[in-house]
């Protein structure tokens, strides 16, 4: 993809021989310098202990640097697929909460009562977004609910609207034991997501 050109080309900057001799670089300096700072006053014989040293630094060193970056490189491509997968999942609940806050907000200022269906907080729990968010509008708020939705979204079918790409489902009623319900304020409690106080069904 075009928008990854950038990022590549960085990528291979980094981990291209101009930087392998940038570090070989810097290593002699240092090496160089510590050197001379070290045989400045010890004995002659010493020198040979000194280069011995340097040269069994050399090998850890540089081991252990190809070691550290090569594990790097290889844990970043080995969960490749998953993380690709949590990053989406994680850009769609995002996405699903906005169009739930909006809603939120707009209901909020026109008194409407409402609440989310129980299965939006348990697929929240694994980390899912459900394919269609369903939320259950008091009845007598039905025809200001329909409205409001007209001018967010495009409507898929008679209670199925698409809100910034997120399907949203309106229900003016609910089930239990094959009984039709009403929404009250007696079927909802509020739950805190993302520091927002959200209702939820509770038949």
């Amino acid at each position: 993809m075009s928008s990854d050109i950038k990022e590549i080309s960085k990528l291979k900057e980094l981990l291209c021989r101009k930087k392998v001799s940038k570090i070989k670089s810097k290593y002699y300096k240092a090496e160089k310098k510590i050197y001379k700072k070290y045989i400045r006053d010890k004995e002659e014989d010493s020198e040979f202990l000194l280069k011995s040293s340097f040269i069994e630094f050399r090998k850890r060193y540089f081991n252990n640097l190809y070691t550290t970056i090569n594990n790097i490189v290889d844990n970043s491509i080995g969960n490749l697929e998953s993380d690709m997968l949590e990053y989406i999942s994680e850009r769609d609940r995002y996405r699903t909460f906005e169009v739930i806050s909006l809603i939120k907000s707009i209901f909020d200022r026109n008194h409407i009562i409402w609440a989310l269906y129980y299965e939006y907080i348990e697929c929240r729990k694994d980390g899912k977004c459900p394919e269609t968010i369903i939320i259950v509008v008091g009845q007598e708020y039905r025809n200001i609910a329909l409205n409001i939705f007209n001018v967010l979204g495009e409507r898929v079918n008679n209670v199925v609207f698409l809100i910034n790409n997120i399907k949203v489902q309106l229900a003016f009623t609910f089930e239990i034991e094959n009984n039709t319900y009403y929404l009250t304020n007696n079927n909802i409690k509020y739950c805190i997501l993302e520091d927002e106080r959200i209702p939820i069904l509770t038949p």
